[in-house]
C-alpha cells in the first residue's frame, strides 16, 4: 500500500507507529514495526488523541492563509518545503541562516522553470554532507 511504503522508506523498523484506526496501516506489526492503532470514533476527539499532528496542520493552514492568502496546486510542494524548513529551524535562527548561506553557495541558482518543473531540488544538509573547508571557516 502507498501509505505503508511511505513508512517503510522514512521510518526505521522497530519504531512504534501510532496511527488512527484506518485499515490501510494494518500489517505493520508483521513488517517489523510496533503498530498501535487508536481508532477515532468522533472527529472532535481527534485533536485530543493526536494533538501535535493537528496543531501542525493548523499551523500550516494558518501560515498559508495568513502569509500567502492563496496557493496553487502547481506550487504546493514548494510551499510545503518552505513550511518544513521554517518548522525545522524555528528554534535556531543562526542555523537557519547558515543553512541558507551554505545552499546559496553550493547550489546553482534556480530558474522559474526549474522551480516549477516538478523535480525535487537538491538541498545540502550540513548535518549529513561534508561542508567544504572554504565554507567551514565561516561557520
Amino acid at each position: 500500500m502507498v501509505h505503508q511504503s511511505f513508512i517503510f522508506k522514512h521510518v526505521s523498523r522497530g519504531t512504534t507507529v501510532l496511527t488512527d484506526g484506518w485499515t490501510g496501516y494494518k500489517g505493520l506489526n508483521s513488517k517489523g514495526y510496533h503498530h498501535i492503532a487508536k481508532p477515532i470514533y468522533d472527529p472532535k476527539e481527534a485533536s485530543k488523541i493526536f494533538p501535535r499532528v493537528h496543531r501542525m496542520f493548523a499551523n500550516l493552514k494558518f501560515w498559508l492563509i495568513g502569509t500567502h492568502r492563496w496557493v496553487s496546486k502547481r506550487h504546493l510542494q514548494n510551499y510545503l518545503n518552505e513550511f518544513a524548513y521554517r518548522m525545522n529551524f524555528r528554534s535556531s535562527p543562526i542555523s537557519a541562516f547558515n543553512y541558507v548561506l551554505i545552499n546559496a553557495v553550493l547550489n546553482k541558482p534556480r530558474t522559474y522553470r526549474g522551480f516549477t518543473a516538478g523535480r525535487k531540488p537538491r538541498y545540502v544538509n550540513p548535518e549529513i554532507e561534508p561542508i567544504p573547508n572554504y565554507i567551514k571557516k565561516y561557520l
